[in-house]
């Protein structure tokens, strides 16, 4: 069933465009920006085993900010991924670090790779409904979708 969902995931990974990174948006990995899906959990629980973190979700972060364990008890409030400036698990670093810059300009320069383009609202929204489909409870996903909504409005 875990597998099943990892794969679903990484599918709908594959929808977003990637981005040429200028690898200088670090401080986006620090307090009030570090969260992830529930299926995001799992595929870091999965593929880093012993040294899994799990990250917060979207609500917490945004609602309860600094006080969150999470950040409590990671170094300067930073994802516990981030090190020397840089995400040590970029290949299956969360859904919303991939969804950075491909709905529009990065203040860092970053833009989608030769033959990829911004993502439009419809678009995200698909990847928004096919998360729901693997993870119908995972409440983040429905208060990413209402904040997207308002980022588009």
């Amino acid at each position: 069933m875990i597998d099943t969902k990892i794969d679903k995931l990484k599918k709908i990974w594959s929808k977003i465009p990637e981005i040429d990174c200028k690898k200088e948006c670090g401080a986006l990995c620090k307090v009030n920006h570090a969260f992830a899906f529930d299926i995001d959990n799992l595929v870091l629980e999965d593929q880093l085993g012993n040294n899994f973190v799990k990250m917060p979700d979207i609500h917490d972060v945004l609602e309860n900010g600094i006080e969150h364990k999470f950040h409590k008890n990671s170094s300067c409030c930073n994802c516990p991924y981030f090190s020397n400036g840089l995400c040590s698990i970029y290949e299956i670093r969360p859904t919303i670090c991939r969804l950075y810059g491909t709905m529009g300009e990065c203040p860092y320069g970053c833009k989608p790779k030769k033959g990829s383009k911004y993502m439009t609202k419809e678009e995200l929204l698909e990847v928004i409904a096919d998360l729901r489909k693997i993870d119908p409870d995972d409440q983040s996903i429905i208060f990413f979708e209402e904040d997207i909504s308002s980022y588009f409005a």
